[in-house]
């Protein structure tokens, strides 16, 4: 499989894996992920007789193995901590999860690195802003998370989760209508709650020290969950998607939207 990604990211990999018949249990498709970066090849073994029992997000014994790009990185994250870290225990409180994070860490028999360490730690401290976000309680306060690094916003799915839902909650939106497409051309097509579509302003990510580069990727996730696997079925209409189109630079990135059509027609 072919992935295209920006920076250094974090991919659930047991949803694509999935995809040529391993078995996960539930928690896996959850939160198995694993960390590449542009150019990256991966290879996966796994046990013939672990796979026939479902594989777990939690593989203290080694019996699936990931090698290739950071490949000690996603050894570490498999072997010796597992998923319960950064996704399930204590996930609403992010100091009990750094606890847990060390504690592991000092009795784990495989050494841990510094690079893994800081990673789960970002993850904790973006786990802290989301609950405020979803709390709506000190508003103000999150506005000191900006500006962050764009390669720290797309190290972690829980750091890019954090930015998208400020975005979306902070800026102006409108109802997807052909009057309010014309109005505005350069708006970010979204999904909406109810199997409808929004517009999206786009103005607020360039204010809190966002590029140009990132207001496009964040503008071709949203066009591509309209046809992804997991999303309810709703249509864009020719202008809509003339919209996105003319609104992405990057060749890759069209084809991409495009082929992401491409094969939600076919199927």
């Amino acid at each position: 499989m072919k992935i295209p990604v920006t920076g250094v990211t974090e991919i659930p990999m047991a949803r694509m894996l999935s995809k040529i018949g391993f078995r996960y249990t539930t928690d896996a498709n959850v939160g198995v992920n694993y960390i590449v970066e542009p150019g990256d090849t991966l290879m996966f073994y796994v046990s013939e007789d672990y796979e026939n029992l479902g594989l777990n997000a939690i593989d203290a014994s080694c019996r699936t193995y990931c090698s290739g790009g950071s490949s000690r990185f996603n050894i570490e994250k498999k072997a010796s901590i597992g998923m319960q870290i950064f996704d399930f225990n204590h996930r609403y409180d992010p100091n009990k999860l750094l606890a847990t994070i060390h504690k592991a860490a000092e009795k784990c028999k495989v050494p841990i690195s510094n690079k893994f360490t800081k990673t789960v730690e970002r993850k904790a401290h973006y786990i802290s802003l989301q609950q405020q976000l979803d709390n709506q309680c000190n508003m103000d306060s999150l506005k000191s998370a900006f500006p962050v690094s764009e390669d720290e916003v797309f190290s972690t799915i829980t750091a890019y989760n954090f930015v998208s839902n400020y975005i979306r909650q902070n800026t102006d939106t409108l109802p997807c209508t052909a009057q309010n497409l014309a109005l505005h051309p350069d708006w970010i097509i979204a999904e909406a709650d109810e199997n409808g579509k929004m517009l999206i302003d786009p103005s607020l990510a360039k204010q809190i020290g966002f590029s140009d580069d990132f207001v496009e990727f964040y503008r071709l996730m949203h066009a591509v969950q309209f046809y992804d696997d997991f999303s309810e079925p709703r249509h864009l209409t020719d202008a809509e998607k003339q919209s996105i189109v003319n609104n992405l630079t990057k060749d890759d990135y069209k084809r991409y939207f495009e082929d992401k059509i491409q094969t939600k027609s076919n199927n």
